[in-house]
């Protein structure tokens, strides 16, 4: 009887380790969530920046995953049903997350492009130097002096 009761503690212990990195996911995702949505393209954000948000929500879905398998490991779960939905739902905000940071991510890199190549005109800003052009005088004796 011992060993029935310590295994359904360790299933408890696991099952509660379990809740604390989903809400730690939890916790993570809020955070870049915030950060998608007040951000815009602007000068104080970077395109690096944001490549590291993305390779942390490629961290947060990977550990999702292995939180969700770990979960069907556990026999004594009993609201497994409800943790499938809880996860599933993680699931979709980091997918819709992710969304929203490449295309911060892309009208960052946009607006970089147009800055560069545009002055304050709408012109482009690159000066070349004036080039002076042989004239011809329309003898056709001087046609070869004209092509040197």
């Amino acid at each position: 009887m011992d060993k029935k009761f310590e295994n359904k503690n360790d299933n408890n212990a696991t099952e509660e380790k379990l809740h604390r990195l989903k809400s730690s996911i939890k916790g993570t995702l809020t955070g870049l969530e915030t950060f998608t949505s007040e951000k815009t393209v602007s000068k104080d954000t970077s395109v690096t920046e944001i490549e590291v948000k993305l390779k942390k929500i490629e961290q947060l879905q990977f550990n999702l995953y292995k939180i969700a398998e770990n979960y069907c490991e556990i026999e004594t779960s009993e609201n497994l049903e409800v943790i499938q939905l809880d996860i599933e739902d993680i699931n979709e905000r980091i997918e819709k997350t992710e969304v929203d940071l490449k295309l911060l991510m892309y009208s960052l890199r946009n607006t970089e492009n147009v800055n560069f190549n545009l002055n304050d005109n709408g012109k482009h800003s690159i000066r070349l130097p004036q080039i002076p052009l042989p004239e011809f005088s329309g003898v056709i004796a001087e046609f070869f002096n004209f092509k040197n």
